[in-house]
């Protein structure tokens, strides 16, 4: 059988190939017969010669292949130099044989190797869930390990969550254990979840900005009741706004993909909850709040203002510039 799995649902996908492979057969000839081929380089003649290839003392082979399509990614329609007829050629793979395409997030149909393979291939794509898609799955997870969870905490969840839904499972896992026989709470999501703290910042920067000073306050406070520092909170709101001052121009060059993360030098969660933000504020706002930033960093080293008192009268800045 050939499969294609796509998406930026990494966990859903490895949890197929799990399957897969618990498939193959006994455990003593598994490896033996699960060959793993690096998409990025791999020839065609040596795909096809990996997926023909019988099993060796077993009933079933598993051939993965890992990052091919996104060799093929931005073509637009053309055929794949060397790989035109690559999915006829697969549909003679032995009905022994598992032949498993994975890679992440795609274009979609515009991808000519995806067309190629659409033919003669299970074609499943694995997107990350979004609103309640993402509250019943997280409800879900954690139900599998045996735990409960309110509602309330659902959302907290959900709101700092990114695309990393493997980081997110072994965070649930986490909870799971910690509560023990009781549900999860909010209050236990922001003292395990690593993310939270970050959330909270990504919060307070989006509710000063928008001129809703209270909630900003609200979000900060949360960071310094779980023991960190003004400094540290001073340097991540500072942080944000430089991100996004950076991504707004990087927008408008028009960079995407994983270039962007690259230039950005974030990923997963702060990346995505960056770019989220971006659009939201002018490049005058933000060079605005790049300037109290500054100037609020300066009084509090030159002793000129206490720290908590100082970031006070910061978020009541940034929230004038949102009115």
């Amino acid at each position: 059988m050939i499969y294609v799995f796509f998406g930026a649902d990494s966990l859903s996908i490895r949890e197929k190939v799990d399957a897969l492979r618990q498939a193959v057969g006994s455990a003593d000839l598994r490896d033996a017969n699960t060959l793993a081929l690096d998409g990025v380089q791999v020839k065609p003649d040596e795909l096809l010669a990996a997926a023909m290839a019988v099993p060796f003392l077993s009933d079933r082979r598993l051939v993965l292949v890992k990052g091919l399509l996104a060799r093929f990614e931005g073509k637009r329609g053309k055929s794949p130099v060397g790989w035109k007829g690559i999915g006829e050629q697969l549909a003679a793979v032995p009905p022994t044989n598992d032949v498993v395409f994975v890679d992440g997030a795609l274009g979609g149909k515009a991808n000519p190797l995806l067309k190629e393979l659409s033919g003669v291939a299970q074609v499943t794509g694995y997107p990350v869930p979004k609103g309640g898609e993402m509250h019943r799955w997280i409800r879900t997870r954690v139900e599998r390990k045996g735990g409960a969870v309110s509602d309330q905490a659902v959302a907290r969840l959900a709101s700092a969550a990114g695309a990393d839904l493997l980081a997110l499972d072994n965070e649930l896992e986490k909870l799971t254990v910690y509560v023990g026989a009781r549900p999860i709470e909010p209050g236990d999501v922001d003292l395990m979840v690593s993310q939270g703290k970050e959330a909270n910042i990504f919060a307070a920067v989006d509710a000063a900005l928008n001129g809703r000073t209270a909630a900003a306050l609200t979000q900060i406070r949360r960071v310094l009741d779980d023991g960190q520092s003004v400094s540290y909170v001073l340097y991540m709101l500072h942080r944000q706004v430089r991100l996004l001052i950076l991504a707004k121009e990087l927008q408008r060059q028009a960079v995407t993909g994983p270039d962007l993360g690259s230039r950005l030098g974030v990923r997963g969660y702060p990346l995505q909850k960056t770019m989220e933000q971006a659009p939201r504020f002018s490049a005058e706002r933000l060079s605005a709040a790049h300037r109290l930033l500054t100037e609020t960093d300066e009084r509090i080293k030159t002793g000129q203002a206490r720290g908590e008192v100082a970031l006070d009268l910061l978020l009541a800045d940034l929230g004038a510039l949102g009115r």
